[in-house]
């Protein structure tokens, strides 16, 4: 006679549950599959955005307020523009021109004789969304030459140039 193991019916029993057990059904394997598909296109949409937006800055500056009055104690034009970093990178001012002509002297209040100063520096840089505020001073009529023909109700033309080189104008009425 042959010995029969002792937990041969339990393990004969549960092989034959084992076998007429089915994996997942179909629906489930597309349900999972889908999901899956999804957030790893979410993931990558993601990534792509945020390496996207590190790579392409933009530079974009607003231009508020600009005014225009007459200094008659100092007998110059004070124009005063306020501009805004509305960019998503920082800008780095480096040039001022009016009507085409650069600006004589950068970071000083008083022009000479027929000329025009403006208090922003030479090269200066606005971080992104920060206001700030250029005046710019042109030499009146009691000069001796250059603006003297400036007048009020003449229109005049501030170009402000940026390093990537970027121009913003700001055209103003003299009042």
């Amino acid at each position: 006679m042959r010995e029969v193991e002792p937990f041969a019916p339990v393990l004969v029993s549960i092989s034959r549950k084992m076998r007429s057990r089915r994996g997942m059904t179909d629906v489930m394997k597309t349900i999972i599959f889908v999901v899956v598909t999804v957030n790893f296109a979410v993931s990558v949409s993601y990534l792509m955005t945020n390496i996207a937006s590190d790579r392409i800055a933009l530079e974009k500056v607003d231009v508020f307020s600009q005014r225009c009055d007459w200094d008659a104690p100092n007998d110059r034009w004070d124009i005063t523009i306020q501009i805004r970093n509305i960019g998503t990178k920082d800008i780095t001012l480096i040039g001022m021109y009016v009507n085409g002509f650069e600006v004589d002297n950068y970071d000083r209040t008083d022009p000479g004789e027929g000329e025009t100063s403006t208090d922003m520096l030479q090269t200066q840089t606005i971080r992104c969304g920060v206001t700030h505020t250029i005046h710019l001073y042109i030499d009146g009529p009691g000069g001796g030459d250059g603006w003297r023909t400036l007048s009020s109700g003449t229109s005049i033309n501030v170009k402000i140039h940026t390093a990537s080189g970027m121009d913003y104008s700001v055209p103003l009425s003299v009042v």
